[in-house]
């Protein structure tokens, strides 16, 4: 390898270019900066075909179950302004663009899976839970300010 090559991939990587997927997502952990607040999605995972009710609704109600799949996303917003921050879960996009927004059946849903205001000098902690189709491939998560929209980030799921 050449010095210019070296000095490519230096330059790159201090300027967090090797960060970006082909795609222009970014990966799992990487902060993401939104005109109102500062996102990371710190993981995904695939729950299988079966999603059990939460502890205080399992006694009557029945699992639910799917052809495709149940995948949950665990991320953390940080507000930047003095104000609350609304936090809504970020809709899940396919490789063919498909949007799926997050199960809002409360019994099926964690406490922390629903929109919250996370306050200054907080960190607000979510898991929401998707119902992915069968056919569904190269899931990102699509993150933008909520208060300040600006331009979405995708983050690769890798799943």
């Amino acid at each position: 390898m050449n010095r210019w090559m070296i000095g490519l991939a230096a330059l790159m990587t201090l300027t967090g270019c090797d960060m970006l997927a082909n795609d222009g997502s970014v990966p799992l952990g990487k902060g993401i900066d939104t005109p109102d607040s500062a996102w990371v999605v710190t993981s995904a995972t695939d729950l299988g075909q079966s999603l059990a009710p939460v502890p205080s609704r399992a006694s009557f109600t029945k699992p639910r179950t799917t052809t495709g799949r149940f995948v949950r996303v665990h991320y953390k917003v940080t507000p930047k302004k003095e104000k609350f921050v609304a936090v809504d879960s970020p809709v899940i996009v396919d490789e063919a663009g498909h949007e799926i927004k997050a199960i809002t059946d409360d019994a099926y849903r964690p406490s922390n899976a629903q929109v919250f205001d996370t306050s200054p000098g907080t960190i607000g902690e979510f898991e929401p839970i998707y119902e992915i189709p069968k056919d569904a491939k190269k899931l990102r998560a699509r993150i933008v300010g909520k208060a300040a929209p600006g331009v979405p980030t995708l983050v690769n799921l890798k799943l």
